[in-house]
């Protein structure tokens, strides 16, 4: 028993020892980095659905640096940050700026389509495989080869 006591005692003792300030880290707060702020986002095109319960996100902000959500229907999910070579980027920036403010539903989807939702300059554009509007498709074809791994700087 007394056994039990000394090794719980020392247990104890190495735990808040453990708990101590690290003295290896700098204290001035000059020296300190500080974490860079995120560009505004430029872009948001979301690809959801089909025969696999999938749902893809990428956020592409105005530096050039985008984020791929990629999450697949109960099997996980894969979070990829990456940088569009300039080229893609000034392509897709063309591509947006042609969107016109409203556009007229294309017809109905397809069962087990996949649907497309666009978010640029406050006004979302949505749409589904097979019946994507003439005036978006540059833009949604754009943007799906940008989730599939297109334009993408090494």
């Amino acid at each position: 028993m007394r056994y039990l006591c000394q090794c719980g005692v020392f247990a104890l003792v190495c735990l808040v020892a453990a708990c101590g300030a690290d003295k290896t880290a700098p204290t001035d707060p000059t020296t300190t980095p500080t974490p860079r702020q995120a560009a505004p986002v430029l872009a948001r095109f979301q690809r959801n659905g089909g025969l696999v319960a999938t749902l893809d996100v990428v956020t592409l902000r105005t530096d050039g640096t985008a984020r791929l959500d990629k999450r697949y229907g109960g099997a996980g999910r894969r979070i990829i940050d990456f940088r569009l070579r300039a080229s893609t980027l000034e392509r897709i920036r063309a591509r947006l700026a042609k969107l016109p403010r409203r556009v007229h539903a294309a017809g109905t989807a397809r069962p087990q389509s996949q649907t497309y939702i666009l978010t640029y300059r406050g006004r979302a554009y949505a749409a589904a495989a097979g019946t994507v509007p003439r005036e978006l498709r540059r833009a949604f074809t754009a943007l799906n080869r940008v989730i599939d791994g297109s334009g993408r700087a090494p």
